[in-house]
């Protein structure tokens, strides 16, 4: 049995694909299959995609003649692997060449279903490094430190913890059967939660072993009607933690995420975008309001805030002027609040 199956779709990434393969065949690892998908790229991607497979016999190529989207592609790589453990790659990133070394010795030493790492983000036009608070995981850090876990250590966090696939190694055994939700937006979500779910030996290691482009014709920085999409990651969420018995002890923890996430969302897509978010965003939270008022009382003011004036609000704009209201109507709380959940996460 191979070790490792590295699994890449691809798009229209002609720019940066040899770069993101570079990191791979080049690895100190070397007993890996490596599989590709191009899903209808209308660029070179294919082609570049098929000169590497001549060059290394690890690597195999296999099209789409139309784009049916990053869901459909890893379903289908995933599918096709027979590693004992599975790296999904995004195709626009690269990897530091230890890597996967580095993560496959530390997972068979360990005994693990998961292995995390941070992911560290460039600029794409600056080649400029910067840090992100989602993938740098301090909460973990400082509450888990080096012990391995699972899920009931952590399902305060566990709706916070960072979903990109790209840092992390699984074993294949654990996921094999679990399927990409059909969207191209928000759909490692409940993919890693149900993985996380199911694991019974996670490791943070705190090193950084994937180097992520941040560019502004991906699909995260869109930021256009897509990131509506986020309503429905809540409902696959909620639907996992169903099956598995874990959504009357996650609620609490689940809808002060999702109301923190709704708000930072709605201020990053762009001003068209905003108003058709707030009427989905609201149509959401009045659809779940009966299961948010059972758990209220353990959700911080400043989510409440939120939460409230989206219910009274008609539009955006009313809704935003609500918010700073009640903020500065309660300002002594709203620091308060701000101060202890700075104070968990570590930020």
């Amino acid at each position: 049995m191979v070790k490792i199956s590295v699994l890449i779709p691809s798009y229209n990434v002609e720019k940066y694909i040899r770069e993101c393969l570079d990191s791979i065949v080049n690895q100190t690892f070397e007993d890996m299959e490596i599989i590709c998908i191009d899903d209808g790229s209308t660029d070179s991607t294919l082609d570049i995609l098929n000169e590497y497979a001549l060059k290394d016999s690890r690597l195999r190529v296999y099209e789409n003649k139309e784009n049916k989207g990053v869901s459909y592609a890893r379903n289908y790589l995933l599918n096709l692997a027979k590693g004992k453990y599975i790296f999904f790659m995004d195709s626009d990133d690269y990897l530091e060449l230890d890597a996967l070394e580095k993560a496959y010795n530390l997972t068979e030493e360990k005994s693990l279903d998961i292995l995390m790492f941070k992911i560290r983000h460039f600029n794409n036009k600056t080649k400029k490094e910067f840090e992100s608070v989602y993938t740098e995981m301090h909460y973990l850090e400082k509450f888990i430190g080096d012990r391995i876990f699972a899920y009931e250590d952590v399902k305060k966090f566990a709706p916070h913890i960072c979903v990109n696939l790209p840092g992390k190694l699984l074993k294949r055994d654990l996921i094999q059967d679990i399927k990409f939700p059909n969207r191209n937006i928000f759909e490692d979500n409940p993919f890693f939660f149900e993985a996380l779910l199911r694991a019974k030996r996670i490791y943070f290691f705190r090193e950084y072993l994937c180097n992520k482009r941040e560019r502004k014709n991906s699909i995260m920085e869109s930021k256009d009607e897509s990131y509506l999409a986020i309503m429905d990651k809540f409902d696959n969420i909620i639907e996992i933690a169903k099956r598995y018995g874990k959504y009357e002890e996650l609620k609490p923890y689940f809808f002060k995420h999702c109301i923190s996430v709704n708000q930072q969302r709605i201020r990053e897509v762009n001003l068209k975008t905003r108003f058709k978010f707030f009427k989905k965003m609201k149509q959401y939270y009045i659809c779940n309001k009966n299961e948010i008022e059972e758990v209220y009382d353990e959700i911080p003011f400043q989510y409440q805030t939120m939460y409230e004036a989206c219910i009274e609000s008609d539009n955006y704009i009313t809704y935003e002027s609500r918010v700073l209201y009640r903020i500065n109507r309660n300002l002594k709380q709203y620091r308060k609040d701000v101060e202890m959940e700075n104070l968990i996460w570590n930020k």
